[in-house]
């Protein structure tokens, strides 16, 4: 089940009943709130107060079925994994089997006439044994969709278009001095705006990488635990990072346009203490982050 808290009232809504849920956003498309769900039974979107179901499709209605027994045979779990939103109008899920799903959202609809527009993958992955791997993480903007397998690998999609493959990552070619590319972490989160990707790593890494070269411009050891979530201011140069070290960092987001902007400089940070920060976005310029075990936000204001 989800909780929705308003005005300091928290209420279950958007039920999901028999399923795990794996991933839950919060987005706004044509300024309208809607609630994205994944899980194990299928996608979900809500209404941005978790009232009314306006989109519904479960596993059996994405996948195909021989491909659900084949992992089911071999208990392999399969899932919904990685929200974000595309070019203002879509919305972007992905899944463990490898596959993207996109989600058209028509102008003046009120999310009663969303349809899947596109069906992607299974994305290759750069494992020499397998071919197609686990989504854990999906970014989006204007211009690009991204996503990451469990392997590493950054696949880079038209986000204007099509959602045709524009390039890939490989973690092959990340010179962080390992020369096995799992050594070199799993993407937890994904951010991007212009031609910059920002990805996050359970080995505390910030890496941000320049679209059209693919490659990488920029390493940070950023925390000293697993980064688990970035987020994007959204009008200011500025992102966040949080950790299960407790600890949050504000960045400057580098565009690239210049010498002067092509560096990731911290801000400001914050420790709080016996906090293991687990979620974190901007509300205007406040910062409201998640802990674990914990049913409060904590709510930084003004913190940009």
């Amino acid at each position: 089940m989800i909780l929705v808290s308003t005005g300091g009232n928290a209420k279950v809504v958007a039920e999901v009943t028999a399923s795990t849920i794996n991933c839950c956003k919060l987005v706004k498309i044509h300024d309208i709130s809607y609630l994205v769900v994944g899980s194990s039974a299928g996608m979900q979107i809500w209404s941005g107060d978790g009232e009314t179901l306006k989109f519904f499709s479960p596993l059996s209605g994405l996948i195909n079925e021989e491909v659900l027994v084949s992992l089911q045979d071999t208990h392999q779990p399969v899932h919904m994994k990685g929200i974000a939103v595309c070019a203002e109008c879509h919305i972007v899920i992905g899944c463990s089997t490898g596959h993207v799903f996109v989600i058209e959202v028509p102008a003046g609809s009120n999310g009663e006439d969303m349809s899947i527009l596109h069906t992607l993958g299974p994305m290759p992955t750069s494992s020499p044994i397998q071919s197609g791997s686990n989504i854990v993480a999906i970014g989006g903007s204007d211009t690009y969709t991204v996503c990451a397998n469990e392997y590493g690998d950054i696949h880079i999609l038209d986000g204007t278009v099509d959602f045709r493959q524009k390039g890939r990552i490989d973690p092959n070619t990340i010179p962080t001095g390992h020369s096995n590319s799992l050594c070199n972490g799993l993407v937890m989160s994904l951010l991007t705006r212009g031609d910059t990707i920002i990805a996050s790593y359970n080995t505390g890494h910030i890496r941000i990488f320049r679209a059209t070269l693919m490659e990488m411009a920029i390493e940070i050891t950023a925390h000293v635990r697993c980064i688990t979530a970035l987020a994007l201011h959204p009008t200011a140069p500025l992102f966040i990072s949080c950790s299960e070290d407790q600890m949050i960092h504000l960045w400057e987001f580098p565009s690239f346009v210049s010498k002067g902007n092509s560096e990731c400089d911290l801000i400001h940070s914050e420790k709080h203490i016996n906090k293991m920060c687990t979620g974190v976005c901007f509300h205007g310029d406040d910062i409201n982050i998640a802990a674990y075990d914990d049913d409060h936000i904590l709510v930084l204001e003004k913190a940009c």
